[in-house]
């Protein structure tokens, strides 16, 4: 079993033909017998503290309070932090666990709230990593046997950048969702986000952060859509050229699954699993 899933958790099953639900809850996470638990690498950076202390104050355009709260308290890294950082470099490369930290839906409303996270390690340092296109790579899109996804992009002037040299790019990205969840019954969707990219300290080139969220949803269909990764030097550098990155991935989707929790629980994770193929392929070299 990962890090991530020995994490300390409140798991909730509630199926009374009103809602069923599971719920993960991160915070503090075990640390195993061989979890690597010194975050100070070999350039002598506690990154995972850096980014701590920094991220918060930096003006992002959406509410990441959420995944904060699961990497930091009070300007400190969590257990839960050292522990993805742990598990991104023991992975095999290209092997990625995609999993769910939080699965709600209310057949009342036919409510859907997911949550899913995925961590990896690459062998190009950060500075490298934040000068790709990853908005390019995600609107690669994917064409399952049930679940078809296309994106286009289009990358906003820097006149709409904020202020202060931090706020690398901001990208307007337009999805439409193609769903077969009967023989006979095909749904449909788009959605329209907002992807930006900040360096979280002013001159380290080591520490990143990826914020997509929702800006347009037609027919209200969505209530929420986000995507944030956060990106650090692995420890073996420091604006040196040397050093691979981790990033870890947070995704969270509200929206109405118009009567089919089954296929929406399915559709999530394998949109989940496309994104952090095409993330790490892109990233990768």
């Amino acid at each position: 079993m990962n890090l991530l899933s020995r994490s300390l958790f409140t798991l909730s099953l509630l199926c009374l033909g009103l809602a069923c639900s599971e719920k993960k809850k991160m915070g503090a996470a075990a640390t195993s017998a061989n979890a690597v638990v010194d975050p100070v690498g070999k350039a002598g950076v506690n990154y995972p503290k850096l980014f701590c202390e920094n991220a918060p104050k930096i003006k992002v355009r959406s509410d990441i309070s959420e995944e904060l709260a699961l990497l930091c308290n009070n300007k400190q890294p969590t257990q839960e932090f050292i522990d993805l950082r742990a598990e991104a470099l023991s992975s095999t490369p290209g092997q990625i666990d995609v999993r769910f930290l939080r699965k709600i839906q209310t057949e009342a409303d036919d409510g859907a709230d997911f949550m899913l996270g995925w961590v990896f390690h690459v062998p190009v340092r950060p500075f490298i990593v934040k000068g790709r296109p990853l908005y390019d790579y995600i609107a690669q899109g994917h064409q399952g046997e049930k679940v078809k996804f296309n994106v286009t992009t289009e990358k906003l002037p820097d006149s709409t950048l904020e202020p202060g040299g931090l706020h690398l790019w901001s990208v307007e990205m337009n999805y439409s969702l193609a769903v077969q969840a009967l023989p006979t019954l095909a749904l449909a969707n788009v959605r329209k986000t907002q992807y930006n990219l900040w360096q979280v300290l002013s001159g380290n080139e080591e520490l990143g952060i990826a914020i997509e969220h929702l800006t347009e949803s037609p027919g209200d269909i969505y209530k929420a859509s986000s995507l944030v990764s956060i990106s650090f030097n692995d420890g073996d550098g420091f604006n040196d050229g040397r050093g691979g990155t981790v990033v870890i991935n947070y995704l969270k989707f509200k929206f109405t699954n118009q009567g089919f929790p089954q296929t929406a629980e399915q559709t999530m994770m394998e949109i989940a699993k496309a994104l952090a193929n095409h993330m790490y392929n892109g990233l990768k070299e």
